[in-house]
């Protein structure tokens, strides 16, 4: 079967594994511990990553992210619920914990390549096992505004131009609910930055796959 369909890892490229045990192991590397800097270069909130954007993280991203037909779908969910576990450490007590995933373009939705919703499931699932005294819920309280592109391919600063009023809050967080934003990678910032300006106080952590 390997002859006629012939497959390599998403990670490193080795023959006949979707993803070799090696990569899939990445997706349960120790968080590391950065920050989200407001606009004036201060760091309000705690951002945790995998690891740094490159490498066979980097290759497994992309893949999810532009080749279809290719499914990482347990990879991406793993991945946030490592990450969970990093954000229940520093998250306050609330009764209520929303996991609010960074909005996709129209177009990865309707191609069916949307990857941050997997990460995000992960985040619930795990947010709600080891924190069973609160209401966790994935709640896709964003949405791209219309005639908003996607970032891929952008330099720094068309990334931080283009994030700006990006997007629309379209579901509020009741009082004393606790946020957690979910992204894939965090390059400049902008986006979840921008997440961060519409969502306001509740944001308590955010989460990513990789960290440029």
């Amino acid at each position: 079967m390997s002859l006629l369909y012939p497959q390599s890892c998403a990670g490193c490229g080795r023959w006949d594994w979707r993803l070799c045990p090696d990569c899939q192991m990445l997706a349960g590397a120790e968080p590391n511990l950065g920050s989200l800097d407001n606009d004036w270069g201060v760091p309000t909130v705690p951002v945790w990553s995998l690891g740094r954007y490159g490498g066979p993280l980097r290759s497994i991203i992309l893949s999810a992210k532009h080749e279809r037909g290719q499914n990482l779908d347990g990879f991406l969910y793993q991945a946030g619920a490592t990450l969970a576990v990093a954000a229940a450490e520093v998250l306050e007590p609330a009764r209520q914990i929303w996991v609010v995933p960074a909005p996709s373009s129209w177009r990865r939705r309707w191609d069916r390549r949307e990857i941050v919703p997997s990460v995000a499931r992960g985040v619930g699932d795990s947010l709600a096992a080891s924190l069973p005294g609160s209401r966790v819920r994935l709640a896709p309280a964003l949405k791209l505004r219309v005639g908003r592109r996607s970032q891929t391919g952008r330099g720094s600063r068309a990334r931080r131009s283009g994030r700006e009023g990006a997007f629309s809050l379209v579901a509020e967080p009741p009082p004393g609910c606790a946020v957690v934003l979910v992204d894939d990678v965090l390059t400049t910032g902008a986006t979840m930055r921008e997440m961060w300006h519409e969502v306001g106080e509740p944001v308590q952590v955010g989460l990513v796959l990789a960290r440029a």
